[in-house]
């Protein structure tokens, strides 16, 4: 593994957590009670 590459990832995974937490954050509370929605917060 190259230091490159390993950069290039962890700027991928910022770039989806910032997306996740984004849309969790603009969702009305009410959907956040459905399963998927609880799924992604014990992945974040």
């Amino acid at each position: 593994m190259s230091r490159t590459h390993l950069v290039q990832n962890y700027k991928i995974l910022l770039t989806i957590t910032q997306s996740v937490q984004y849309v969790l954050l603009s969702l009305p509370f009410s959907f956040s009670r459905s399963p998927s929605i609880s799924f992604l917060f014990t992945l974040v």
